[in-house]
């Protein structure tokens, strides 16, 4: 099982934020992230994406999505991997483009032996 999907899109949501006076703006800078078009088909293609490069794919390894549907389209790509006590940690690059906007970020995702990925 994995981190409830729920809670790395609000992640990414705020993480994808273009506006650079987001703190001070209140919540508005979300309507300005590609996460906040996504359609359900959009963060399942997103989701599955994630999932491949962090439990299949080796560094430089780009994993494309796109929603024929919506046009809605995204890359993700992890760049570095760590492991230490047991202790496996992924640093991931997105992008992503829809609703007429684009988003990129880097997270880091950790987890132990079998357990679910986190973000750190």
């Amino acid at each position: 099982m994995h981190k409830t999907f729920g809670v790395i899109l609000l992640t990414m949501v705020i993480l994808f934020a273009s506006s650079p006076s987001f703190a001070l703006s209140g919540l508005g800078f979300l309507a300005k992230s590609p996460i906040a078009y996504f359609t359900p088909e959009d963060s399942r293609l997103f989701k599955k994406a994630l999932y491949d490069v962090l439990d299949n794919q080796p560094d430089g390894k780009t994993v494309q999505w796109k929603n024929e549907q919506t046009g809605h389209f995204g890359k993700i790509k992890s760049v570095d991997t760590v492991e230490a006590h047991g202790i496996r940690c992924r640093t991931v690059i997105f992008f992503s483009s829809a609703g007429g906007t684009t988003g990129k970020a880097k997270f880091n995702f950790c987890r132990r032996g079998g357990s679910r990925w986190q973000i750190q």
